[in-house]
C-alpha cells in the first residue's frame, strides 16, 4: 500500500524588481527637466545681455558719429574764418618786408606800418578723442574709422602750422628794438629772414586749409 503524499506549497507568486534607492524612473525625468530648465534660462539670460550689450554699443557709435558730425560742421565755420584771413596775412607780410628792404637800404621808413597780428583759430578734435576715449571706434568699420584717422591727421597738421606762425611771429617781431633805425643791419636782415618764412607758412596753412575743407565735404555726407 502506497504512502499518502503531502500536496506541495505554491511557488511564490514572481515579484517586480524593486529600483535601487535614488534610481527611480520619475526622479531621473525630474533631474533632466530641471537641467533642461536651468539650461534654456542661461541661454536666454546670455541672448537677453547679449541683445542689450549689441544695443548699448550701437547707440555708443550713433553718439560718436553725431558728435564727430556737429564738431566738423562747427570746424568748418572757423576754418572758412581762417582762409579768409589769409590775403590779408599775406598782404602783411609783403608789406612787412618792404619795410626791412628800407631799412636795410637806409632809406626813409615814414609811412610803413608794422602789422603782423595772428589769430589762431581753433580747430577742435574733442569728438574725435572721446569717441577714442568711450570705445566707440572698437564698434565701427575699419574703412570708417580710418576716414576720421586721415580727416583730424590733416587737423592736426593745420593746427601745428597754426602755433608755428605763431612762433616766427613772435621770433621776428624780437629782433627790432623799439627805435627799428638803430636796428643792427644783420638783425634786420634775420627780421626780414624770419617774415619771409611767415609767408612760407601762410602759404601751407592756405593749402592744408582747402584740403580739410574738401575732406570735411567728403566725410560729412556719410554721417548723415
Amino acid at each position: 500500500m502506497s504512502e499518502p503524499t503531502t500536496p506541495s506549497a505554491p511557488a511564490p507568486a514572481p515579484t517586480a524588481a524593486r529600483p535601487e534607492p535614488g534610481h527611480s524612473p520619475g526622479r531621473a525625468r525630474d533631474i533632466l527637466t530641471e537641467l533642461l530648465i536651468v539650461t534654456l534660462g542661461v541661454l536666454i539670460a546670455l541672448s537677453v545681455d547679449s541683445f542689450r550689450q549689441l544695443r548699448e554699443h550701437r547707440s555708443l557709435v550713433e553718439e560718436a558719429r553725431r558728435n564727430i558730425a556737429q564738431e566738423i560742421r562747427d570746424n568748418t565755420g572757423r576754418l572758412d574764418r581762417l582762409l579768409g584771413e589769409i590775403d590779408k596775412r599775406q598782404a602783411q607780410v609783403d608789406q612787412v618786408v618792404a619795410f626791412a628792404d628800407d631799412l636795410l637800404a637806409k632809406r626813409p621808413i615814414e609811412g610803413h606800418t608794422i602789422e603782423l597780428g595772428y589769430t589762431v583759430e581753433e580747430i577742435s578734435d574733442a569728438a574725435w578723442q572721446s569717441a577714442g576715449h568711450t570705445g566707440a571706434f572698437g564698434f565701427m568699420e575699419y574703412e570708417e574709422v580710418q576716414r576720421f584717422s586721415r580727416l583730424y591727421d590733416l587737423q592736426a597738421l593745420l593746427s601745428n602750422y597754426q602755433r608755428r606762425s605763431v612762433d616766427q611771429v613772435a621770433e621776428a617781431l624780437s629782433m627790432l628794438q623799439s627805435d627799428p633805425d638803430k636796428t643792427p643791419a644783420r638783425d634786420v636782415q634775420t627780421f626780414r629772414d624770419r617774415v619771409l618764412s611767415i609767408r612760407g607758412s601762410l602759404v601751407v596753412i592756405d593749402q592744408v586749409g582747402h584740403g580739410l575743407k574738401a575732406r570735411y565735404g567728403e566725410v560729412l555726407p556719410t554721417l548723415k
